[in-house]
C-alpha cells in the first residue's frame, strides 16, 4: 500500500520529520547503544509481527564476548520450544515446555522453579512423541497458553500454574498434535493444528477461541475438500505461529504439504490450500486471499516457518513524496523465501518475490530495519532478512527501500532450525552442533558486510530452541534438557 505526500508544509513536514526521527532511532538502536531499555519477550518471535527483533540496548558486538552463564535449569526432557519471558504480577518469569510433557515456569532472574504442570496422558497412545511440548508458549493478561503432542491446547494461570481451561483438538492416535505457537490479541487466542510429522496426516486447521474461557469463535480448515478428487483429503498442517497485521486487520498463516507428499499413508491431494500463505479475517475466520508456492506438491515442500510482517519507507527530496510499503515474508521447504505486499484486503498481490537459498528452510526469518539511500535525493528504511537454512548456512537477504529483495550471500556458520533473534548489530541462533551462535549483521547496499561469528556458547545437544531476549538476558533451550540464561558477566 502506498501513500503519497505533496509539498513540505504542515502535515508533510511532520511525515518527513517522522522518517528522519525513525532513521535516527534505527541508527541509535542498532549501532551504538547509549541507554538502557528493557522489554518482555512474551511469545514466539516476540511480537505480533514475528519480527524476532529486540529493542533492548544492553548488548552489541562491542561487549558480546562478556556473555556468560547466569543459570541453567533442566525440566528433564528435550527442549525445542522457544522460551517466553513475561512480567507477571511485577515479577519476570520464563515459561517453556519440554518433550517429557512438563511445562515449567521459572524466576527469570535466578532460575528458581516457580511451578510445573504435567500435560494429560493419553490412554494407549501409539505415538512415541505423545508427551512432547513443541509449542512455544504465549503469555497475556496473567495467563499462559501452549499446545502439545497429546492433541490438547492449554491455558494456565501464569502465576500459579493452575489449569484455567483445556481443549483436545484431536486424538493423537489419529495423528493430531498442536505444534503451533499461539498468538493472543484483544481477548482472542489463535493457533493451528498439525500432525505428528505426517504419521499419520490430519486435516490442518486454524482456530480462534476466547482467550479467557476457550469458547470457540471460528475454525478455518486449511483444506478445501471440494478440491479433493475422492474421499477425504489430509494435509495442510499449521506448524508455526501466525502473524497479525493490526493495521489492516489480517491474520497470516502458513500451511503444510498435501496428503500425497510426506504423509504415511499417502492420500489424494486437495489442491487448496496446502503450501500456502493464507490471509484470514481475524474476527470471522473468512479467507481473504492466499498465495500458493507449490501447486500439487509431491516433495513435502511446505511452509514450516512463521510469516513475518515488515515495511519499507522512502522519502524523495526531489518530488517531496513520502511512501510506506507493507510486506509479509515466509520461508519454505522448497528452498525459497517469499515476500508479498500486504494491505487492505489481506495480500495486496499474490505475485511474490522469491529468493532461492538452495536448501530447505524451516526456521522463521528475522528482520532488521536498515537505512538506505537507493538513489540521489532519496532516503528510506529497508530491511535485512536473515534466514538459517537446513543446509548449515545463514542467508542474508536485503530488501531495499522500494521493496526489492536480493540475496547478499551465505554465511557458513552451522545454521539449523532455530529461529534467530536480533539485537543491535547481532543475530543469535542455535545449531545442530549444540551451540548458541552470535554473528554480526552489518550489511551494505553493495554486498554482505556482516556475518562474522563473534560469540559461541556450547551446550550438550542440538539447539533447536529460538533464543528470547529480555531484561538484559538471553534465554534458550537445548536438547540436552537444559534451559540456559546468559547475561553480561553472568550477573
Amino acid at each position: 500500500m502506498r501513500r503519497m505526500v505533496g509539498g513540505l508544509t504542515g502535515g508533510s513536514l511532520c511525515k518527513v520529520t517522522a522518517l528522519a526521527l525513525a532513521a535516527l532511532w534505527v541508527a541509535a538502536v542498532f549501532m551504538l547503544p547509549s541507554f538502557t531499555f528493557a522489554e518482555d519477550w512474551p511469545k514466539y518471535r516476540r511480537d505480533l509481527n514475528n519480527s524476532g527483533l529486540s529493542a533492548e540496548t544492553f548488548l552489541s558486538s562491542a561487549n558480546v564476548s562478556s556473555l556468560a552463564l547466569k543459570w541453567k535449569y533442566s525440566p528433564g526432557g528435550y527442549i525445542s520450544a522457544s522460551p517466553a519471558v513475561a512480567t507477571v504480577n511485577g515479577e519476570s518469569m520464563v515459561f517453556l515446555g519440554a518433550w517429557n510433557g512438563t511445562f515449567t515456569a521459572l524466576d527469570a532472574v535466578t532460575g528458581a522453579l516457580k511451578w510445573q504442570f504435567q500435560i494429560d496422558a493419553v490412554t494407549s497412545c501409539n505415538q512415541d512423541s505423545c508427551t512432547r511440548i513443541g509449542s512455544s508458549a504465549a503469555v497475556d493478561s496473567g495467563m499462559v497458553y501452549f499446545g502439545a503432542a497429546n492433541g490438547y491446547f492449554y491455558a494456565l494461570n501464569a502465576s500459579t500454574g493452575a489449569l484455567v481451561w483445556k481443549i483436545q483438538e484431536g486424538d493423537p492416535n489419529q495423528g493430531y498434535e498442536v505444534w503451533a505457537s499461539p498468538l493472543i490479541y484483544r481477548g482472542i487466542v489463535y493457533y493451528g493444528v498439525a500432525s505428528h510429522t505426517g504419521v499419520p496426516c490430519v486435516q490442518g486447521r486454524v482456530i480462534a477461541r476466547v482467550a479467557a474461557t476457550g469458547a470457540p469463535i471460528w475454525t478455518f480448515s486449511t483444506l478445501d475438500q471440494r478440491t479433493c478428487p475422492s474421499g477425504t483429503c489430509v494435509g495442510g498442517d499449521v506448524w508455526a505461529s501466525p502473524a497479525l497485521d493490526t493495521q489492516f486487520g489480517t491474520l497470516f498463516v502458513g500451511t503444510g504439504n498435501p496428503g500425497a507428499a510426506g504423509c504415511t499413508p499417502a492420500s489424494a491431494d486437495a489442491t487448496l490450500y496446502p503450501d500456502s500463505i493464507l490471509a484470514l479475517n481475524p474476527i470471522t475466520g473468512q479467507l481473504m486471499n492466499y498465495f500458493q508456492s507449490v501447486p500439487q506438491d509431491q516433495l513435502d515442500q511446505d511452509f514450516g516457518s512463521s510469516p513475518v510482517l515488515h515495511q519499507t519507507e522512502q522519502y524523495n527530496f526531489n518530488s517531496n513524496a513520502f511512501s510506506i510499503n507493507y510486506w509479509v515474508t515466509e520461508a519454505s521447504k522448497d528452498h525459497s523465501v517469499y515476500t508479498l505486499p500486504r494491505g487492505l484486503g489481506g495480500l495486496a498481490s499474490t505475485k511474490a518475490q522469491a529468493v532461492n537459498l538452495q536448501s530447505q528452510i524451516i526456521a522463521s526469518p528475522a528482520v532488521r530495519p536498515i537505512i538506505g539511500y537507493p538513489a540521489p535525493g532519496v532516503m528510506g528504511i529497508g530491511n535485512d532478512i536473515w534466514v538459517p537454512t537446513d543446509g548449515g548456512t545463514l542467508a542474508a537477504i536485503q530488501q531495499d527501500t522500494y521493496g526489492n529483495t536480493t540475496l547478499l550471500g551465505w554465511i557458513t556458520a552451522s545454521a539449523s532450525n532455530s529461529a534467530p533473534a536480533l539485537i543491535n548489530d547481532l543475530l543469535f541462533y542455535g545449531n545442530n552442533a549444540g551451540d548458541l551462535v552470535a554473528v554480526t549483521t552489518q550489511s551494505t547496499s553493495t554486498g554482505l558486510g556482516g556475518g562474522t561469528v563473534v560469540y559461541t556458547y556450547v551446550t550438550g545437544g542440538p539447539v533447536w530452541s529460538g533464543p528470547a531476549i529480555s531484561n538484559g538476558r538471553i534465554y534458550f533451550g537445548s536438547t540436552d534438557t537444559y534451559v540456559y540464561c546468559l547475561s553480561i558477566g553472568g550477573n
